[in-house]
């Protein structure tokens, strides 16, 4: 909205905003004469050319509780910590500007007020001139004589950190940027680093500050050969001593768009991680940014190399891309630089990074980044889709789902719709815009009217956020609560196998199926009928095994009761993508509504002698036959594509009730070609008290289930055998069966003694029972 207010010169003027709802506007002042009347200078606004316009910015935002935790987003240089919106996060204090006092002075001026700001050891000791960097150089072993100041000095500044004081913000950086400095290349480089990183926890122990963390942060743009400094490090003998990879990620010359290099960037950097053994390893975003080069001028430079730069909307649009890629990318934190631009150098690309302007006024990424953090700190990703040019990103809450798009590679004016039918909950359209709760753009002003219309969403190159609404649908027959996923969801790995999935799977294969059980409660009598859940997928966490060659994922309740376990072996992974962040794993609990035309009315038999007719004439339910949850598993790599052949096996177990365990059970799944339920792996493996595993070469729809065959197999005798005629036992002498009866009876006796003694050996050692076992010691 431009409301025009003429100012005459000597004359003040008191307005209002002609908007009071929550977002950012602009005071825009530039002269109104056309020409200039005889007599009067030319009037030029402060900062500006001739004919430029001022631009003040302001922003109207909520206030929210004070953020007590460390946040995923946060700034750095020239903080105002007495600003109410800033995030708790920032960076940072360094010790070639602070003495040891004053560092404990910052760190308690900063917790006071719960804000967390990361430590760096770089370049000089301000208090008594130590120096980080090896001295004289990297070309020689790190000397004695630096190694003891080095652990006298740091152990003064970690005792700030002392007794687990300043808890969870106690990360500290060693060393600024020096993988872009002639050390890095030094044939003593590493092994030197490697020995000051070791000082440096020793320092912590002694100090009694273990919960220090340490992060070495290297640099990278978006061309993959800025990549390689970083893979150097990896690779390094110095790696392994960091707790946290750091990258400084500035895209020069061009900053493309981030969903165009992240990706692949995240991709090369886990791929990496995992070869060196440490694929949960966190990955924090140390710098980010883009320059402002608004009204642009075509002098703007970095260092004397001219670039364009971009407007005050395309930085913050940037930015929010920036950080919403990145999370959805399982990046820990990221900072943005800046907070505020420290001077008015309209020419100089470093001067104008800031989300505030030099005096202190906001730009529109001040109110867009805050939202966006504020949105999102309490959020995990479940997975990202696209649509033609529109690319959807979606978060879950508790309450809601956050949807963030935005048209990709677009110019900032083009617009594109989407049907609504794109902002799916998985299988179940969102049939009403009374599911939305809010739709604002980046900086949380609300969308005009005319964004969501006839059933279509409004999409331009600037982000947009719907928020809908979860439903939870409970069942009328019992007072238990369905399950639904909650905000503590993990994703421990650091490589892209998120705890939700892509909506690629949502086309018409069973593939998109929605799936759950009806209650939590640990056991459920076959007669009890499953019941439709609201179209979220369950908890899942995500973590490594024991052994680094798998990747097992836990499907959970909302009350914390384990569903089944999918274990994946890295090859797998390895075979259907070049790197693993290229894949998102994507785990359903499926509706009994979606079940319906599956093997509902047939119990089929995978056995080839067992004939159609005797399995059409079946009319066992399918309720009847399933004795797990039925979860739907698919693999997608990043360009959307399901992947079902597998390598390698992957392994399931599902948890079911004890007294279901019996031998005719197998690992179940549905045929998409017959639309019947079929056995995959009938040697089944017990585990653990309730928990069975089955392995399987392709991704469907799994469950536990009654063996089809063993079903059909027992009618089919049943009619060969003709169980309406009885014929009349045979004469026999009483003698021939009363000894061999004795004989029976005290060899089974013996028998199950020795089966008993083999089961109880067998779980001492830890070895697997399979359920064909567990029934002979049983009878």
């Amino acid at each position: 909205m431009v409301q025009p207010i003429y100012i005459l010169p000597g004359v003040n003027v008191s307005f209002s905003s002609p908007d009071d709802r929550v977002g950012y506007y602009e005071l825009s002042c530039f002269s109104s004469f056309r020409s200039r009347p005889a007599g009067m200078d030319d009037l030029i606004m402060p900062h500006r050319e001739i004919g430029e316009a001022w631009n003040v910015g302001f922003a109207i935002m909520k206030t929210e509780q004070r953020q007590t935790t460390m946040t995923k987003m946060g700034f750095f240089n020239l903080v105002d910590i007495s600003d109410p919106h800033v995030p708790s996060l920032g960076k940072q204090l360094s010790w070639d500007y602070y003495t040891p006092s004053q560092w404990s002075g910052q760190i308690d001026a900063l917790s006071d007020k719960d804000k967390y700001i990361l430590g760096q050891i770089a370049h000089t000791s301000k208090h008594t001139g130590v120096p980080w960097e090896s001295d004289p150089s990297d070309d020689v072993a790190l000397g004695s004589q630096q190694r003891d100041r080095l652990l006298n000095e740091l152990q003064l500044y970690f005792t700030n950190y002392a007794v687990g004081r300043y808890g969870e913000a106690a990360y500290i950086s060693l060393g600024d940027s020096e993988d872009m400095k002639e050390m890095f290349t030094q044939s003593k480089y590493f092994t030197n680093l490697r020995d000051k990183v070791d000082l440096a926890r020793e320092c912590a122990y002694h100090v009694q500050a273990s919960n220090l963390k340490f992060i070495y942060s290297t640099n990278v743009g978006y061309q993959p050969y800025t990549w390689d400094n970083t893979r150097t490090f990896i690779n390094s003998v110095a790696f392994s001593g960091f707790d946290i990879l750091g990258l400084i990620v500035y895209p020069w010359p061009d900053f493309p768009s981030p969903e165009s290099f992240l990706p692949s960037l995240l991709a090369e950097v886990s791929s990496w991680l995992l070869g060196e053994g440490k694929p949960t390893m966190p990955i924090w975003i140390t710098e980010a940014g883009i320059p402002v080069n608004d009204p642009p001028l075509p002098d703007f430079a970095d260092a004397g190399n001219k670039i364009q730069g971009t407007s005050r909307y395309g930085a913050a649009s940037y930015c929010v891309k920036f950080f919403v890629v990145s999370l959805s990318l399982g990046v820990e934190r990221v900072l943005f630089k800046e907070y505020r631009n420290p001077a008015s150098d309209r020419l100089e690309a470093q001067a104008n990074f800031g989300t505030r302007d030099h005096e202190g006024y906001p730009l529109p990424s001040y109110p867009a980044l805050i939202n966006a953090q504020r949105l999102l700190d309490s959020a995990e990703h479940l997975y990202s889709s696209s649509l033609s040019d529109v690319i959807r990103f979606t978060f879950s809450t508790r309450q809601t789902y956050i949807h963030i798009m935005w048209l990709e590679s677009a110019p900032y004016d083009r617009t594109s719709s989407v049907p609504f039918s794109f902002m799916k909950e998985r299988e179940k359209t969102l049939s009403s815009v009374d599911h939305i709760v809010s739709c604002s753009d980046m900086t949380a002003h609300p969308c005009s009217n005319d964004t969501v219309r006839d059933m279509l969403i409004y999409v331009g190159e600037t982000p947009l956020i719907l928020i809908t609404k979860r439903v939870e649908i409970e069942s009328s027959s019992s007072s238990s609560t369905i399950a639904t996923p909650t905000s503590s969801t993990t994703v421990s790995s650091s490589y892209d196998i998120t705890s939700m999935t892509s909506s690629s799977t949502s086309s018409s294969s069973s593939a998109s199926s929605l799936l759950a059980t009806s209650t939590t409660t640990s056991s459920r009598s076959p007669s009890t009928p499953l019941v439709d859940i609201p179209p979220v997928p369950v908890v899942a966490s995500i973590g490594p095994s024991p052994s680094s060659l798998f990747t097992n994922i836990t499907v959970t309740r909302s009350s914390g009761e384990a569903l089944a376990t999918i274990s994946i072996p890295i090859s797998v992974i390895n075979q259907t993508s070049s790197s693993p962040t290229n894949l998102t794993i994507s785990i359903h609990p499926v509706l009994s509504s979606s079940l319906d035309s599956y093997g509902r009315a047939t119990w089929s038999s995978s056995s080839p002698s067992v004939s159609s007719t005797t399995s059409s004439s079946s009319s066992l339910s399918w309720k009847d036959k399933i004795v797990s949850s039925v979860l739907n598993i698919t693999l997608v790599s990043r360009a959307y594509v399901p992947v079902t052949a597998l390598a390698s096996p992957i392994a399931i177990i599902f948890t079911i009730d004890e007294n279901q365990l019996t031998p005719e059970l197998c690992l179940g799944y549905i045929n998409e070609t017959t639309r019947l339920w079929e056995c995959e792996d009938r040697l089944l493996v017990l585990v653990g008290p309730r928990s069975v595993r089955g392995y399987t070469t392709h991704l469907t729809s799994f469950a536990i289930i009654v063996d089809p065959q063993h079903v059909d197999s027992a009618k089919q005798q049943k009619a060969l055998t003709g169980a309406n005629e009885v014929d009349p036992p045979p004469k026999m002498n009483i003698y021939a069966i009363i000894f061999p009866v004795i004989g029976a009876i005290m060899l089974g006796v013996g028998l199950a003694a020795y089966m008993q003694h083999r089961k109880r050996k067998a779980r001492s050692q830890g070895a697997p029972i399979h359920l064909k076992d567990k029934s002979t010691t049983a009878s």
